[in-house]
């Protein structure tokens, strides 16, 4: 078996990019992929998410708030999540922290998870 490049591929490029940008901004759909990419800024969690759609969004997961909210709820695979961008906080560092809400509807179907979604622990939260 040879060396597994999965963790470093990196979002598909058929993959549209999501910014946080208005307040009360929403994402929701069906998690299709996480992983742990190496940037220049040390490790970031990624989701693919597809929405109603058949949309498939790349959420880089750098804020603070946000990567806190996906490691305490845990989505996995087959997940739906609604993200909520709630609100911004002065850090008195020249950005506002952005603030999340997390719903996770839990995929209890049984289905099995898409060949191309990361199998190792350290690739998803929790």
């Amino acid at each position: 078996m040879g060396f597994d490049w999965s963790e470093f591929a990196g979002p598909s490029g058929d993959e549209e990019k999501w910014v946080w940008d208005t307040k009360g901004q929403t994402l929701e759909g069906v998690v299709r992929r996480l992983q742990a990419v190496e940037t220049k800024f040390g490790r970031s969690p990624v989701a693919s998410i597809e929405t109603e759609d058949g949309t498939i969004y790349t959420l880089w997961i750098r804020q603070n708030a946000l990567q806190k909210v996906m490691a305490k709820e845990a989505p996995t695979v087959g997940d739906t999540v609604r993200i909520t961008f709630t609100d911004e906080v002065d850090t008195g560092k020249g950005n506002p922290a952005k603030l999340f809400d997390l719903e996770v509807e839990r995929d209890d179907k049984g289905e099995p998870v898409p060949a191309a979604a990361p199998q190792a622990d350290d690739d998803e939260w929790g």
